[in-house]
């Protein structure tokens, strides 16, 4: 009767059993001559107060802490930053054996990738070497030289690491579509000139120009542009 003899009795008692001010087999021995019931009732409050109330303000608590501990975006950006500018160093120490001096030439590269060392480190940075391979005979293909700056080299390894994004799918996506239209808007008006010139050329035909024969011939072995049936406003 002290412990559950009245409302107030009762809340004390349980306030008591959840903060440990007494022993929950103390009141479970009060309350079972009462009934199962009762008992169950009891013994369910304290399991679902240590089990699910306790751990879900403890989880709330912890994952505050997490939270604050973990960088901000400017700090994670300047870690990646200082992450790459140091490997790129390392792979430009790694490469100096070779006298590299701002280009590496294709020779260079051919031995750079056929190296151990240098095999190790690309594995261990996460660079494929066919990666390494492709962007270097695409930036060679692109100066039309066997030589590529060593210092675009480096970070353009660098940023090759790690599967391809959708981000970077689409960013792909889009630049093709621009040149495709780009292209397309060349290909019509070079049309368009081949057109005007043999206009030019009948034109000076009637005329009796002497030169109009050999002006024929050459236009007749120039390549002829593709016409573009696509219905767009391509006009320059």
């Amino acid at each position: 009767m002290e412990l559950f003899g009245s409302v107030q009795n009762g809340v004390f008692a349980l306030f008591q059993l959840t903060t440990g001010g007494s022993d929950w087999m103390e009141s479970y021995t009060v309350v079972r001559p009462a009934g199962f019931g009762y008992a169950f009732v009891l013994a369910t409050y304290i399991v679902f107060y240590h089990i699910a109330f306790i751990n879900i303000v403890t989880s709330i608590f912890v994952e505050g802490a997490m939270r604050r501990a973990q960088p901000d975006i400017q700090e994670q950006m300047m870690q990646k930053r200082k992450k790459d500018l140091k490997s790129a160093k390392q792979m430009k120490a790694l490469m100096q054996k070779w006298n590299i001096d701002g280009c590496l030439t294709r020779e260079q590269f051919e031995e750079i990738t056929s190296d151990r060392e240098m095999l190790e480190y690309f594995d261990l940075v996460g660079l494929n070497i066919s990666d390494a391979h492709m962007f270097f005979n695409l930036v060679s293909s692109i100066t039309g030289t066997d030589e590529v700056d060593v210092d675009e080299f480096v970070m353009g390894c660098l940023l090759l690491r790690g599967p391809a994004t959708s981000v970077d799918m689409q960013a792909v996506k889009m630049e093709l579509g621009h040149i495709g239209h780009f292209q397309r808007k060349l290909t019509n008006h070079c049309r368009y000139q081949f057109e005007n010139i043999s206009s030019e050329l009948a034109e000076l035909s009637q005329q009796g120009c002497p030169k109009h024969e050999e002006c024929h011939n050459l236009m007749e072995e120039l390549p002829r542009p593709v016409i573009v049936s696509r219905k767009e406003d391509l006009s320059l």
